[in-house]
Formats: structure tokens, C-alpha cells, sequence
């Protein structure tokens, strides 16, 4: 596994992985990429299938869910995995902007907010490459509005234009 910012060349395999700026790139044959500065590579993985034990935790997750694509939800087996990836990520010493990602990540996940998931799991995982991670803003959630009693109400005065 590599964990560099820019390489100018990935070299993959057959069936071997790569995340560059955010897509799964998956060889299909062997191949050679040339990677122009100021991209994002958060890992060049041998074997997607086999190489999962050598990763760490933040990318794990990342890989976890990228590998999901569009799809609307996890798989239970998906979402056990995700889990239990989050609380060993969260068991370690992390920044509390580390912390606030696994929380929101988790909540994603529970709310199938899968994409937003994906934007707290590339945080993580950008992390454990260096400085500078990822900024990508997820949705906020939908939250009923807060109403004070007197934001829509009008005096009879004012309304009518009585002095």
C-alpha cells in the first residue's frame, strides 16, 4: 500500500485498486497511470479482495463504501463492517475533528445518508495520508425549522397601518 499525494506513476495489476481524487479505479488489465500533481491518491491497493488486512482502519472504511457505489443501503454484512471499522478508528487516539467525522459518519450510515457517509469515511481516511485533507461539505440534515411564537405574528396595527 502507498500513501503519497501525487505520484507521476501508478503501476496496477490486473483487478488492483486505486482511489484517485475521490474515484475507485479498478484495473481491469495491467496498466500505468500517470498522475498529474496536485491530485489526491489515497491508496493504490494489489488486490482489492486480499489486501483488505493491510490496510488501515480509515481507509478500510473509505474502501467500504466507495466499493458500494449509488447503492441506497449497506448490506447488513456491509453495515457490520463499517461499524466495527468506525469504533476501531474512534478506540484510537484522534483530533476531535476526527471524532466529529466518526460521529457523523455513523449517523450518516444509520440515516442511509450513504453519500454524506462517504464524505466523513474520505475525511478519515485522507487523514491518515497527511495535512491538507479533503474538504467536501456533506448536506446538512433535514431539521424542522425552529419557530419563535412571535415570528409570524403581526400586531393588528402594523398590519392595517394604524398609528
Amino acid at each position: 500500500m502507498m500513501h503519497t499525494r501525487a505520484p507521476e506513476r501508478i503501476d496496477l495489476g490486473s483487478g488492483h485498486q486505486a482511489v484517485i481524487n475521490g474515484a475507485l479505479v479498478t484495473a481491469d488489465g495491467p496498466c500505468t497511470l500517470i498522475v498529474n500533481a496536485g491530485a489526491m491518491v489515497i491508496a493504490q491497493i494489489e488486490d482489492a479482495k486480499t489486501d483488505r488486512s493491510s490496510r488501515n482502519p480509515r481507509e478500510e472504511l473509505y474502501f467500504s463504501l466507495i466499493e458500494k457505489g449509488a447503492s441506497p443501503y449497506l448490506a447488513e454484512e456491509d453495515q457490520v463492517r463499517c461499524f466495527t471499522l468506525l469504533s476501531e478508528i474512534a478506540s484510537r487516539p484522534i483530533s476531535a475533528e476526527d471524532e466529529h467525522d466518526c460521529r457523523s459518519c455513523c449517523t450518516a450510515m444509520m440515516e442511509s445518508r450513504l453519500t454524506d457517509a462517504l464524505v466523513y469515511a474520505a475525511r478519515l481516511a485522507s487523514h491518515s495520508v497527511g495535512p491538507d485533507p479533503l474538504r467536501a461539505k456533506p448536506r446538512p440534515a433535514k431539521q424542522a425549522p425552529q419557530r419563535n411564537e412571535n415570528d409570524c405574528l403581526y400586531s393588528t396595527k402594523e398590519s392595517i397601518g394604524s398609528p
